[in-house]
């Protein structure tokens, strides 16, 4: 959750420095809820899984 957070503010900071659209920049920020959240379930559960 805090690393999509991440994503999408530097994406928005990035939105001033280059010149592409803010809905893109919006859309990458996003995309990031979308690899962050399931990522870090599944590696939570496969740590809790296979504990040492």
């Amino acid at each position: 959750m805090i690393l999509g957070l991440f994503g999408l503010s530097w994406s928005a900071g990035y939105s001033g420095i280059f010149a592409l659209p803010d809905t893109l920049w919006t859309v990458w920020g996003l995309e990031g809820f979308v690899y962050y959240l399931p990522g870090g379930v599944l590696l939570g559960w496969l740590t809790e899984r296979f504990r040492w």
